[in-house]
């Protein structure tokens, strides 16, 4: 979690003019930024899904709802079909 903060922090601090100087000079193939960005969304995703059920798993202890986590993750898959099939990590 601390790592995406970290990531997003340095992505929405660098201006856009120094993001579009950073592409071209990297000579980074437009396909290769493209399997880049969406592996990084599909990172973003995992460490959101991370955080909320922590948040959430948390305030069950602490507030004696006694919520599941199995079921929760359950429902949450079959809500959720992009986040398993948009990206492939090989």
């Amino acid at each position: 979690m601390v790592v995406c903060n970290l990531i997003l922090a340095q992505c929405v601090t660098l201006a856009n003019s120094e993001k579009v100087s950073c592409c071209l000079q990297s000579n980074v193939q437009k396909s290769e930024l493209s399997t880049a960005v969406r592996k990084a969304l599909y990172a973003s995703k995992i460490c959101s899904y991370a955080q909320g059920l922590n948040i959430i798993r948390a305030k069950s202890i602490s507030m004696g709802w006694n919520i599941e986590m199995g079921e929760l993750t359950r429902i949450w898959k079959v809500r959720t079909p992009s986040l398993t099939s948009s990206v492939s990590m090989s």
